[in-house]
């Protein structure tokens, strides 16, 4: 009956531990064997207790670092040989007792255990108690005297069906993958403060008096028969090889790369000066909201000149022409496979770059933490930078995937914000110059009356495919596409390398999916004014 208790209890555990193991709680079985060595009382020469074998298994549920679990083993220590040898020296005869008996314990045990992991290896301390079985072995040597047996020698004992036991070690991983692992350990197991075993132990203290080589039967006869009884307590060292199993626990995946293999240097965001812009008089200004994100509106840049812009480079809402189609980014949502540290460096890059405008180089980082469910607002940031680029559909659509899982109590607030980006994405739509005519009076006013007026107006598109700190970089499959520039950006001091010459928003938006197909995934179209950058696609810089 006890026994189909633990069973039942051992099958219960398993089932909750695999159903709710998850990246910080998981699973791990261990299963393993080697020897088994007395120490202390139990060594001594008179328990006839020697090395043996061991066998053990087990499992724990872990919660970060610290785990709760069971183990069970058996061990055997060898007392047959050793009895044999210890005759054969006392009573100067050769014997062969096969009947003899071994050592036998079992144990089943439970307790924490801590861990402390790294990427291979494991180091795990743990402590546990529970109820242990101990089978003491009965050694006899009998001789035959007159055709009949008698005892010359006798060890026994007895032990209660279970006792109480502990046991302390220590375990080292080798991880394989990220679920199998071979482990070495060493434990410690006795019943110490805990429960004894009782043994006793008789024999003739038969002597070789006359010094022939053998004890003869009349010295059998005349020798004392001595006898002792005590209590021990089981004290061994089992030190184990085995396998170790690690379910629930997720694969880290190393990080994809954000730049082409041919680049080796990045420059990280450099917080841009920030001028202050006008809302308009039909708008209300959108307040940041009192959580992490912010709903910032694009700042305007001034050339390193001081150029003022001219009224007819402002481009305003045409109602009577269709939205411009916005290439799509084209990107694949990875698989949120990231270790902690390239995670955090990701997250934390993406919010600074979007706090600055740089909404290109935001997007890569929030599209590639957007599967985590670590950082769930990365998908909603990602949405955001969709935004800001005038990718409008596509916002949406990423949108609507993260308000699916997303149940936190600041939903309603994100909503809002994402409202307010997604109407200002939808009504950019086509730009085009207007005359100062055009303007009422008060826009007029607001402007600088004395900007001056840009003759031979052109517009020009270029796909800027990366910007990094090296000057004379060589794409050789891009030269294929169309002709590459260099442009030196102040703000951050890196070099803008863009595909120039495109009159025809079209022929760019069809030139930006063979450049991402060659490995440059952040492309992006910007358009150029008399050769001044004046936005990208879409938001103004």
């Amino acid at each position: 009956m006890r026994n189909r208790i633990i069973h039942s209890v051992l099958i219960v555990w398993v089932a909750i531990s695999v159903q709710y193991a998850q990246s910080n709680k998981f699973l791990q079985i261990d299963l393993s064997a080697g020897g088994s060595q007395p120490i202390l009382k139990y060594a001594d020469p008179h328990m006839f207790a020697g090395r043996g074998i061991s066998f053990s298994g087990g499992f724990d549920y872990f919660f970060k670092t610290i785990g709760i679990g069971f183990s069970a083993g058996q061990f055997s220590n060898v007392s047959r040989d050793l009895f044999n040898s210890y005759i054969s020296k006392k009573y100067l005869e050769d014997i062969t007792n096969t009947g003899a008996e071994n050592w036998n314990s079992k144990y089943i045990l439970a307790g924490p255990t801590f861990k402390i992991a790294g990427k291979r290896f494991e180091w795990d301390v743990y402590a546990k108690a529970g109820l242990g079985q101990i089978n003491v072995p009965e050694l006899v040597f009998s001789k035959s005297f007159f055709n009949q047996y008698y005892q010359i020698y006798q060890f026994s004992g007895a032990s209660e069906n279970y006792q109480f036991a502990w046991n302390g070690g220590t375990r080292f991983i080798y991880k394989m993958n990220h679920w199998l692992g071979f482990h070495a350990k060493a434990e410690y197991l006795t019943t110490s403060y805990m429960s004894k075993f009782n043994y006793d132990y008789s024999y003739r203290n038969a002597q070789d008096g006359n010094r022939n080589g053998v004890i003869e039967d009349s010295e059998y006869f005349e020798a004392q028969k001595l006898t002792h009884t005590g209590a021990a307590d089981l004290n061994v060292i089992n030190v184990h090889l085995g396998l170790i199993f690690q379910l629930g626990r997720p694969a880290p995946i190393k990080v994809t790369k954000m730049i082409p293999e041919e680049i080796k240097e990045v420059t990280l965001p450099v917080k841009e000066e920030k001028v202050a812009t006008t809302i308009p008089d039909n708008k209300e200004e959108v307040k940041p909201e009192p959580n992490n994100v912010m709903a910032i509106e694009p700042a305007a840049t001034t050339p390193k000149e001081n150029k003022e812009v001219a009224i007819e480079e402002i481009p305003v809402i045409n109602a009577n022409e269709a939205p411009l189609e916005i290439p799509a980014t084209t990107y694949e949502a990875p698989e949120a496979k990231y270790d902690e540290e390239a995670a955090e460096f990701l997250h934390k890059a993406g919010e600074s770059y979007f706090a600055t405008n740089d909404f290109e180089n935001a997007l890569p980082c929030f599209n590639k933490l957007k599967a985590d469910p670590k950082y769930p607002r990365a998908k909603y940031m990602f949405a955001l930078s969709l935004c800001a680029m005038g990718n409008c559909a596509e916002a949406k659509s990423e949108y609507k995937d993260f308000v699916k899982n997303y149940k936190d109590t600041d939903a309603r607030t994100l909503e809002i914000i994402f409202a307010s980006h997604l109407e200002r994405c939808t009504t950019a739509g086509k730009m085009k110059n207007v005359k100062k005519s055009d303007l009422s009076k008060e826009d007029d006013t607001r402007l600088s009356s004395n900007s001056p007026k840009v003759i031979n107006n052109t517009t020009e598109y270029r796909i800027q495919f990366i910007a990094m700190k090296k000057p004379n970089a060589t794409f050789p499959k891009l030269a294929e596409v169309g002709d590459i520039s260099t442009e030196f950006f102040p703000n951050k001091a890196v070099y803008r390398y863009t595909l120039m010459g495109y009159k025809d928003i079209k022929n760019a938006a069809s030139d930006v999916y063979k450049i991402r197909k060659l490995g440059f995934r952040d492309a992006f179209i910007a358009v150029y004014e008399n050769g001044q950058r004046v936005n990208t696609l879409y938001h103004a810089k």
